[in-house]
C-alpha cells in the first residue's frame, strides 16, 4: 500500500534553510526537482546556487522571512510514495536503455547501389514514376516501402533504406503488405486489410513483429518558399521546396513512451541512429501487444459488467412485474369484496320478493348473474398467487446465480 507523507509549510521553509535541498529530497523520496516545485507552491523561498558554499566559508547571508500564507497559498503537501516509486523506475529504465544503446553494435554505412533489397528497389522505381509525373492507372501496384522523397535525396534515402530493411530482416522479423493475402493463407486476419476504393490493395509495406503490426516511414521534409504578387498572381503564392533532411519513423502506438521519430540534424546524420532505430522495433511491438492485452482486459471487463447489469435490470423488470400484477388482484379482490356486500345488501333488501313462491324473474336472473362475476372477478377464486407466470418467472430468476464481475482485473 503506498505510503503518504504530509509536510507543512513552516517545517519546509525551515529545512530548506538548514540544510541541502539534495539532503531533503533523499528523506522525502523525492527529487530535487520535485521538491523546488514544491517549494515554488507553497511559496517558500530557496536559497540561490552557491549559498552553502558561502556559508562553509565564513560569510553570513540573510535568510528571507517567509512570506504571509494568502488564501491561494497552499500550507500542506502531500507526497505519495507511488509517484516516488515510479520516478525511480522511470529513472532506472533509463539508464538500463541507454546501456543497451551503448551495447548495440555499429553500422557500416554501403554506397552500392546495384545490390538494393527488392522492396528498396520497389520503392526507388515507385518513386520515379511519381516524379515522372506517370498517370496513377498506369502504375503497377508492387511491394514497397512507405517512402516520400525527392530525386535529389533518392540516392541516400535508398541506401538508408537497404541498411535498415536488411538489418531489421537479420533480427527475424518480415515485412507484409496487404498483396501479401492474395499469395498465401498463412497470414492472420488481421493482417488482411483491405482498401475502400475500387476494392484496391495496398502495396505498402509494414514490419511484422511479434505477430504485431509496426509500421515504417521514411519521407523528406519540405521548406516552404512564398512567392510575391505579380501580374499574373496577384496574390501571396507559395511552393514546397526539398530540405534534404530525411525523418524516419517507426510505429504509431501511443502506449509506447520511447521515442519514434528521427530526423538529420545539425551535427547526427539519420544513417547514425540506424542502430537505435532497429532496437525499437521490438520494444514497439511488445508495446503494442501490452496494450492490446490491456484493451481486452477492459472490454472483457466492461463486458461483464454489461452483463450484471442486464441481469440485475431483468430482476427489476420479473419483480415489478409480479407487483404490480399482485396489486391488481389486492384492487379486484377489493372490489369483488364491495360487490358481493352490496349483493348481500340488495338480498336482505328483496328479500320478501325473493322468498316469495313466485318470484320476479328477472330478480332471479340478476342474482344468478351478478353472483357468476364476482366468482369470476374474485382473485382468490381462481388459480393461487404463487401459480401465476409472473411469480413463477420471478422464482425461476431468483434460483440463477449473478454473473460474476471482478471490479480490479
Amino acid at each position: 500500500m503506498a505510503k503518504e507523507t504530509t509536510i507543512e509549510r513552516d517545517w519546509l521553509y525551515k529545512e530548506v534553510w538548514k540544510r541541502a535541498s539534495t539532503k531533503i529530497a533523499n528523506d522525502l523520496g523525492i527529487s530535487s526537482s520535485a521538491l523546488k516545485r514544491i517549494c515554488k507552491s507553497m511559496d517558500i523561498p530557496t536559497p540561490q546556487p552557491g549559498y552553502w558554499a558561502k556559508i562553509q566559508a565564513g560569510r553570513k547571508i540573510a535568510v528571507p522571512k517567509l512570506p504571509q500564507a494568502i488564501k491561494e497559498t497552499k500550507t500542506i503537501w502531500t507526497i505519495n510514495s507511488a509517484n516516488s516509486e515510479v520516478q525511480k523506475q522511470r529513472i532506472e529504465k533509463d539508464a538500463e536503455t541507454k546501456e543497451k544503446l551503448e551495447a548495440l553494435p555499429t553500422v557500416e554505412l554501403s554506397t552500392d547501389l546495384e545490390n538494393l533489397h527488392s522492396l528498396v528497389k520497389a520503392t526507388r522505381t515507385h518513386l520515379r514514376e511519381l516524379s515522372g509525373k506517370v498517370s496513377w492507372d498506369k502504375r503497377k501496384n508492387r511491394r514497397r516501402l512507405n517512402a516520400t522523397v525527392s530525386e535529389g535525396t533518392l540516392d541516400r534515402a535508398s541506401l538508408f533504406l537497404d541498411i535498415l530493411v536488411k538489418a531489421i530482416e537479420s533480427m527475424g522479423f518480415k515485412f507484409r503488405c496487404d498483396l501479401d493475402s492474395e499469395k498465401g493463407s498463412h497470414l492472420p486476419d488481421r493482417f488482411r486489410h483491405q482498401q475502400t476504393y475500387d476494392d484496391h490493395k495496398s502495396g505498402i509495406c509494414w514490419i511484422e513483429a511479434g505477430g504485431e503490426r509496426v509500421t515504417l516511414v521514411l519521407k523528406e521534409k519540405n521548406r516552404r518558399s512564398y512567392k510575391p504578387p505579380s501580374e499574373k498572381w496577384p496574390w501571396k503564392t507559395f511552393e514546397d521546396i526539398p530540405s534534404g533532411i530525411l525523418e524516419c519513423r517507426v510505429g504509431d502506438c501511443y502506449s509506447y513512451n520511447g521515442r519514434t521519430s528521427w530526423k538529420d540534424g545539425s551535427s547526427q546524420k539519420i544513417e547514425d541512429q540506424i542502430p537505435l532505430i532497429i532496437a525499437t522495433v521490438p520494444q514497439i511491438a511488445d508495446a503494442m501487444r501490452l496494450a492490446k492485452e490491456a484493451r481486452a482486459r477492459e472490454e472483457e471487463r466492461y463486458r461483464r459488467a454489461e452483463e450484471l447489469r442486464r441481469f440485475v435490470e431483468y430482476r427489476k423488470r420479473l419483480d415489478r412485474e409480479a407487483i404490480e400484477e399482485f396489486l391488481g388482484d389486492a384492487t379486484t379482490f377489493r372490489s369483488a369484496c364491495l360487490a358481493r356486500e352490496y349483493m348481500n345488501a340488495m338480498k336482505a333488501r328483496f328479500a320478501s320478493k325473493i322468498d316469495s313462491e313466485e318470484p320476479e324473474e328477472n330478480l332471479k336472473i340478476w342474482i344468478e348473474w351478478i353472483e357468476r362475476k364476482i366468482s369470476q372477478i374474485d382473485p382468490l377464486e381462481g388459480s393461487p398467487p404463487w401459480e401465476k407466470d409472473s411469480f413463477k418467472r420471478v422464482i425461476e430468476n431468483l434460483k440463477l446465480e449473478p454473473p460474476t464481475w471482478d471490479h480490479n482485473p
